[in-house]
């Protein structure tokens, strides 16, 4: 048999699981049991008791039972009012702020607003003498209290808490949602007010907030540069047989952004552009369609609508920014290049290489004024050699690369990756005028340099694989069906061993990269 003490701290233990099995489960009934031990072993006034009715008053606040979640959490405050008399200590007056806070919240749902606003109150007074006043859990009771005089319309007063809140998360937590919550409110509120100039700053403010926590939590967005990096390679072509029209082989490398990201993500991004139609619609309403701030709004928008791969959307939003700031004259400084570039690239995502090559030019002619750096003359050039030869403008194309390269030899070491990309379109466009002496040499000493500097399997070396084949193939000579074949007379030489390996070894990194 157990002796005494045992027995009283096998049921004490026995509590503790029921509690712990009461939160696992959200399970009322599990509480209870935990509470009935408790009660009988430790007294009605002991933190024990008093911790297992504030989960139970949660458990009912959370299932809508605000009647029974309020007489709980009374229960549980005179308890810890009690102990804290007893003992004043930093724990059992926090444990009173919490109660006193979970009491607010349900006179809230109630709309005892003027319970809910005192106890919030309350809980601010000790959670600030504790803490301090800047803290975490200070600036979510002024947030509430700010709600509340937003549910009294004392907007003056709202105005007021949601700016003690705002204050304190700028501080002690700039990178939480939170702090976007309090800007929404006083933003909705400033707009209600009529003050539209408050309203836009807390809208931008919470834009760039959200743009910065999707930089850091959504991946496509944060590979953006490295994805969307224009300096791109032209695509594999083949001919289609029939009229030897040139298609583009394109293996579905880059998937849909939109498509590829998770729905928490996909709530995320919505926000965001959410944020932003309220700063575009405020910004007119105030300035007029064709004022600089409305232009600013549309061109954060497009920054967004690009990085998720909404093309179609960031090209309407860019020009509306280039319509706006050629009308004003402020279309020749470093905002528009940068404008004028992505407007381009967008097209060129769409398939509309004609004005993407306008764009593109526009862009050149607005850097060549800035006396910009032989970089981003040099990622223009090869841009548009690029689109030029999907138009299958391949003298032109010749000539623009053939410029990049010039450029980009100026600022690069010759083994430089990105002096090997333009070798590379400048060799294709040879290929492309059956020009094969020139661009033979070329792909052959640019595959060893891909595969040291990139990766064995990176796309780039698929890429000269295939033309590789694609060289050694045009070189074979064709054999009627019918031949005659002489005796003791050797075969001519082809190269079709190279031309199958360089097949298969392309479609191999081709398979890998489509399999991840």
């Amino acid at each position: 048999l157990l002796s005494p003490p045992l027995v009283h701290s096998t049921q004490l233990d026995m509590a503790e699981t029921l509690h712990n099995l009461g939160e696992l489960c959200d399970d009322e009934m599990q509480y209870a049991r935990a509470l009935q031990i408790r009660r009988v072993l430790l007294g009605t006034y002991h933190p024990q008791v008093a911790d297992t009715l504030h989960c139970i008053g949660i458990l009912s606040a959370s299932n809508f039972e605000y009647e029974k979640a309020l007489e709980h959490f009374e229960e549980v405050l005179r308890i810890r009012r009690l102990l804290s008399k007893e003992s004043p200590d930093k724990t059992a007056e926090l444990s009173v702020a919490d109660t006193v806070e979970w009491i607010g919240h349900v006179e809230k749902q109630m709309e005892n607003f003027d319970r809910a606003k005192n106890n919030y109150k309350e809980a601010i007074l000790i959670r600030s003498t504790m803490y301090g006043d800047e803290s975490e859990d200070v600036a979510n009771l002024y947030h509430c209290l700010g709600s509340i005089y937003e549910e009294m319309k004392d907007v003056d007063a709202s105005i007021n808490e949601y700016g003690n809140a705002l204050r304190i998360r700028r501080q002690c937590c700039p990178g939480k949602e939170s702090m976007l919550e309090t800007l929404f409110a006083l933003a909705r509120i400033y707009k209600k007010k009529g003050k539209v100039d408050y309203a836009l700053e807390c809208f931008r403010e919470a834009a760039e907030k959200k743009a910065e926590l999707l930089t850091k939590n959504v991946k496509w967005i944060r590979d953006w540069e490295k994805r969307e990096d224009a300096r791109v390679l032209p695509m594999p072509m083949y001919r289609d047989g029939e009229g030897e029209k040139e298609v583009v082989l394109s293996p579905a490398i880059e998937q849909d952004a939109w498509g590829n990201m998770k729905e928490e993500e996909k709530v995320q991004v919505s926000d965001l552009l959410k944020i932003m139609m309220h700063v575009v619609d405020l910004s007119v309403s105030k300035y007029g369609a064709d004022h600089l701030i409305v232009a600013d709004a549309f061109h954060f928008m497009a920054t967004i609508y690009i990085k998720i791969g909404a093309y179609n959307k960031a090209i309407k939003s860019y020009e509306e920014v280039c319509r706006i700031r050629s009308l004003l004259h402020q279309d020749k400084n470093e905002i528009m290049a940068q404008v004028t570039y992505h407007l381009a690239m967008s097209y060129a995502r769409v398939g509309n290489y004609a004005k993407a090559i306008t764009n593109y030019n526009k862009c050149l002619g607005i850097r060549n004024g800035l006396e910009s750096n032989h970089q981003h003359i040099s990622d223009l050039w090869y841009n548009i050699g690029n689109a030029q030869n999907a138009m299958a403008n391949h003298e032109e194309a010749f000539n623009s690369l053939s410029t990049a390269l010039r450029f980009r030899q100026t600022i690069h070491p010759a083994d430089h990756v990105e002096i090997l990309n333009v070798e590379y379109c400048v060799a294709v466009i040879n290929l492309h005028l059956s020009r094969y002496g020139k661009a033979l040499p070329v792909l052959e000493g640019i595959l060893p340099k891909y595969e040291e500097q990139l990766d064995a399997e990176h796309i780039n070396v698929a890429h000269t694989l295939y033309y590789l084949g694609k060289i050694y193939h045009s070189s074979i000579p064709d054999k009627p069906a019918a031949a005659v074949v002489v005796k003791d007379q050797p075969e001519e030489e082809d190269d079709t061993d190279d031309a199958f390996e360089s097949f298969r070894a392309a479609l191999f990194i081709y398979r890998k990269h489509l399999d991840s």
